[in-house]
């Protein structure tokens, strides 16, 4: 829809078509280092284990295990994005 708009289309839908359907929550998991604060980190990625994705968790990544974080890209290794009728 954003990119519609922006080419000067109308929008799909109406802001009454918009319902409040729950919560949702959403955690970025960064390679930054605490210590110093929080710089981005780089090196190989040892450990990663992402949460298992459902119908209410979506895990948005783009590295895996054993893969190597640089300082020539964003530190973000992961989004975790919940979503449930309350909170």
């Amino acid at each position: 829809q954003m990119i519609r708009t922006a080419a000067g289309e109308p929008l799909a839908i109406a802001q009454q078509d918009v319902k409040i359907d729950g919560w949702a929550l959403e955690a970025r998991v960064y390679a930054e280092n605490p210590l110093s604060d929080f710089v981005p980190s780089s090196g190989r990625l040892g450990r990663y284990l992402p949460p298992e994705e459902t119908p209410l968790v979506r895990v948005d990544m783009g590295v895996m295990e054993g893969d190597e974080i640089t300082l020539h890209y964003d530190p973000m290794i992961a989004k975790v994005i919940a979503h449930e009728n309350d909170r």
